[in-house]
């Protein structure tokens, strides 16, 4: 049954409210977990790879948007990352304004990057428990993925070592 908010009196929202945020447990909840999980490494990225990244952080928000495309100018988010990443941002635009939003098997599958046979077969024995585990695993192994960007870029100076080589 569709909830009218315009119609919903105070007791509505009331079971509304247990319902959605204390017992439910739908779709889209791993989906805002990886992508605040990837923003932060797309930050510890952009932030290692930059000479003064306060300049860049201390007044400014990049949106997510922005972050893809500095990583990727600044050469630490190969290309091949940049659709699922995108793909993933769109899907987390679409969970954090739809309470019911349902996602399908395709849509996670846009998140796959470089998956071996294995996690081709864990993502659809997932897919055969429930979207939620389909969710959860395509998460997790983008997630995957991206941990290795910070790999690939050396962890800032500290302090006199930084200092000495400006």
């Amino acid at each position: 049954m569709t909830f009218n908010h315009d119609t919903a009196s105070f007791d509505d929202w009331d079971q509304r409210a247990v319902d959605k945020l204390i017992f439910e447990e739908g779709q889209g909840q791993f989906i805002l977990r990886a992508h605040l999980f990837i923003e932060r490494i797309l930050d510890t990225a952009i932030k290692r790879a930059l000479a003064h990244p306060d300049r860049l952080y201390s007044r400014n928000r990049p949106s997510f948007e922005f972050k893809v495309d500095l990583a990727r100018s600044l050469g630490v988010l190969p290309e091949r990352l940049v659709s699922a990443i995108r793909a993933l941002n769109s899907l987390r635009n679409n969970v954090a304004h739809s309470e019911d939003l349902t996602l399908s098997p395709e849509q996670l599958k846009r998140l796959r990057v470089d998956w071996t046979s294995d996690q081709g077969k864990a993502f659809r024995g997932a897919l055969r428990k429930s979207l939620v585990e389909g969710e959860r695993i395509a998460c997790l192994f983008l997630a995957w993925r991206c941990i290795h960007l910070v790999a690939k870029v050396s962890p800032p100076l500290k302090g006199d070592q930084r200092r000495a080589d400006q």
